[in-house]
């Protein structure tokens, strides 16, 4: 007798409530690092510094947040004397 797909995880979901599941699961991550850690890891890595009015703050990596950075420091200084900048997304 051939089982749905939803019968299929529904075992396997009960099956994930047991003690040896979990075992095998702390087992796991011992010797695993996380996705969520690794990708955490790497975007730590890919940060560039930005001044922005005096203040160092740090941009992911990318095209886009590289175009904002020489708009900032390059751009606005030059030509746009006492410029403020007010607002900026994705920044630490």
């Amino acid at each position: 007798m051939q089982q749905s797909l939803s019968e299929i995880v529904a075992l396997k979901l009960k099956t994930m409530q047991t003690l040896s599941c979990r075992a095998s699961i702390s087992r796991f991550l011992c010797y695993h690092e996380k996705l969520i850690d690794m990708y955490a890891s790497k975007k730590k890595m890919t940060m560039m510094p930005v001044n922005i009015n005096g203040n160092e703050f740090k941009f992911s990596a990318g095209k886009h947040n590289e175009l904002q950075k020489a708009i900032i420091e390059e751009f606005a200084p030059r030509f746009t004397p006492n410029f403020l900048n007010v607002y900026m997304l994705e920044i630490q």
